[in-house]
């Protein structure tokens, strides 16, 4: 028989909400799935909750339901019977941030009869999951199992944390699951996690059997750090895989721009230019380097996200391995002589580190109390998770770089083209107005300076011309005197537009 005394199950909840509207004081109510944790909760309670979050929308660390006396935590307390078994537990919804979170805590309340471990976690799982409105909530969630071994030294702790993992998690994979080993107050403890990055599963798995039912009434007050700190690598684990998700949108648009647009812009010796195509691979360019860009902002934000959460998490286990470390040393000091040692000495006996304190090496031997398995969590961050997103930020952001070189370069040659459109026309533009100037005071003098019976050259022509002509009849047509100071204009305006033509080109080659 593997028994257990005073089995309990703990579920760490968080739902994050990272987008919320502009002016909306209402920021529970955006979260759905969040609400429909709590259906089973009476309305008012419910109505509580919501209250209490529309009035502190800026608060970090939220409590979300009122308290009945100052030194007790805001909770609210159900109880139930199943298949025999007198089941008790408690919500503690908080919000952390912009977070929502919740602990749910339920426990077969008999703190002497051993029960039998792995009915008694699938009982836990099932009230837990009514309690929760039967809600899926396997993207950010950890479990807690906890309880105490009737006979510790003459048991197997691995054997039975196997027995409460397979309860709790059917599909779970001890050995490919299991992560580390630590202590607390005494009490082994055992962490798995079940998890792929594209969150199709991450069961994030604590299991604690303590020495005794006192011992563990005290390491339930860790469950409020734990809360805080669970949350931190959540978030952590979240950033990192949405980094993923980014990276490979990023890695996307890189490719299209190695393919579509650097390898199809035009060679330096390229004989021929399409303008018009020029000008629609700039408008792609420019709306492909506006989502690369925000997409890579995306990607040093959650940098920030990684750095900002694994500082809090570190601090954080900073805080429950001191209280660790003091709960320790009460277990070895008599509470009256604790009550009467100042605060400066205790915190010498627990901080101390020199070979006059034994006390403070006694109650940190590895046996009572031991958490490097989550301070392993944190080094892993730093040199895994935390360093894949900069290298992948490093690599990535050159792409940024060949995009705006890119646009730079179609638009220095568009603005080459323009200018050298710009440049023929006005030298068009100048001799055909040299031409035509020309052209009006050569007809303006002709019509001066002509008279109607002189015979130049151009009347002489005309009149030959209408005589061989024999439709040409007398009287002369009414066009033909205004005709021959024209034609003297027109020949004029030739002759300068021509002139004009040989000086400006001799110009450019001397240049």
């Amino acid at each position: 028989m593997t028994d257990l005394i005073y089995p309990t199950l703990k579920l760490f909840v968080y739902d994050f909400q990272e987008k919320f509207e502009e002016n909306q004081p209402k920021i529970i109510e955006n979260s759905s799935s969040f609400l429909q944790i709590f259906q089973k909760l009476p309305e008012n309670i419910r109505n509580v909750i919501i209250e209490v979050d529309n009035e502190n929308p800026q608060a970090d660390y939220l409590e979300l339901l009122d308290k009945k006396q100052p030194d007790q935590q805001p909770i609210y307390k159900f109880s139930s019977t199943t298949s025999g078994h007198n089941l008790a537990g408690f919500y503690y919804p908080v919000r952390l941030y912009d977070t929502y979170s919740l602990l749910l805590d339920c426990s077969i309340d008999d703190k002497n009869s051993p029960q039998l471990a792995s009915t008694s976690i699938s009982i836990l799982k099932q009230k837990i999951d009514e309690e929760i409105n039967n809600k899926s909530v396997t993207l950010r969630q950890t479990w807690v199992i906890a309880g105490c071994l009737p006979n510790p030294g003459e048991r197997n702790t691995e054997a039975v944390a196997k027995i409460c993992y397979k309860s709790l998690i059917p599909d779970g994979d001890w050995e490919q699951d299991y992560q580390e080993q630590g202590f607390l107050l005494g009490g082994n403890i055992f962490e798995l996690w079940q998890y792929d990055f594209n969150f199709s599963k991450n069961n994030h798995v604590i299991i604690i059997f303590y020495p005794n039912i006192a011992i563990e009434k005290t390491a339930a007050t860790f469950q409020f750090d734990w809360l805080p700190l669970f949350y931190y690598r959540h978030k952590i684990i979240y950033a990192y895989s949405q980094s993923q998700a980014i990276k490979q949108q990023l890695e996307k648009n890189f490719k299209i721009i190695q393919e579509e647009y650097i390898k199809k812009f035009p060679k330096k010796d390229s004989q021929w230019l399409n303008f018009k195509q020029l000008q629609e691979t700039l408008v792609k360019v420019q709306s492909t380097l506006v989502n690369y860009s925000i997409s890579l902002s995306y990607l040093e934000n959650r940098i920030s996200t990684i750095e900002i959460n694994l500082l809090n998490y570190q601090r954080r286990l900073v805080r429950i391995k001191e209280k660790a470390t003091s709960e320790n040393l009460k277990l070895f000091l008599p509470s009256n002589i604790l009550s009467q040692l100042p605060i400066s000495v205790l915190n010498l006996l627990i901080t101390s580190t020199e070979m006059y304190s034994p006390v403070a090496q006694l109650v940190k031997i590895p046996g009572f109390s031991d958490l490097k398995f989550l301070e392993n969590f944190s080094n892993e961050v730093t040199e895994k998770y935390l360093l894949q997103v900069q290298k992948d930020n490093a690599n990535l952001s050159p792409g940024l770089r060949l995009l705006e070189n890119l646009i730079n370069s179609i638009r220095g040659i568009t603005e080459i083209n323009q200018a050298e459109r710009d440049r023929t026309f006005q030298y068009w533009a100048g001799i055909l107005g040299v031409g035509l100037a020309s052209a009006a005071l050569g007809v303006s003098v002709a019509t001066d300076k002509l008279d109607k019976h002189a015979n130049d050259p151009v009347r002489s022509q005309l009149n030959k011309w209408m005589l061989t002509n024999k439709s040409m009849q007398e009287p002369q047509p009414w066009w033909f005197e205004p005709a021959i100071p024209l034609i003297y204009g027109v020949g004029v305006g030739f002759i300068f537009a021509v002139l004009t033509w040989l000086l400006i080109s001799l110009q450019q080659r001397s240049r």
